[in-house]
């Protein structure tokens, strides 16, 4: 019998306090998104997620919650977190993976006037 593997990846998305705002990455000028990342061997997801936001971000919101999970667009399968944390939270970037943080707003996702590939639809689901 043959297996199918599939990647794993953790990404959350952190919204300001009225969730009317979601914190978006851009990571390359062709990529952009929610933070997180892969799995590494042997890691469990909930300490993935906390990794992959002290590396990316420099901060880990208290709240953050494991809620959904859903298939990427290139067959991956992602763990879906959120959390709030406020708009003044000063984020420490690697500059190394990501060119920019900045908060968008979700009305501008829910209408289709900002796309975000294959995460769009978690980030109106949990706003």
């Amino acid at each position: 019998m043959t297996r199918t593997l599939h990647r794993v990846t953790c990404k959350a998305a952190i919204y300001d306090e009225t969730r009317r705002y979601v914190l978006h990455v851009i990571y390359t000028p062709t990529a952009s998104g929610i933070p997180g990342g892969h799995l590494e061997e042997g890691e469990d997801p909930d300490s993935a997620m906390h990794r992959e936001l002290q590396e990316e971000l420099g901060f880990v919101p208290d709240n953050l919650e494991r809620k959904d999970f859903f298939l990427h667009h290139d067959g991956k399968i992602v763990l879906g977190y959120v959390a709030t944390c406020s708009k003044d939270q000063d984020f420490v970037v690697d500059e190394t993976e990501i060119r920019e943080v900045h908060w968008i707003r979700v009305e501008d996702i829910r209408s289709g006037k900002i796309i975000i590939n294959s995460y769009g639809d978690f980030i109106v689901k949990w706003a």
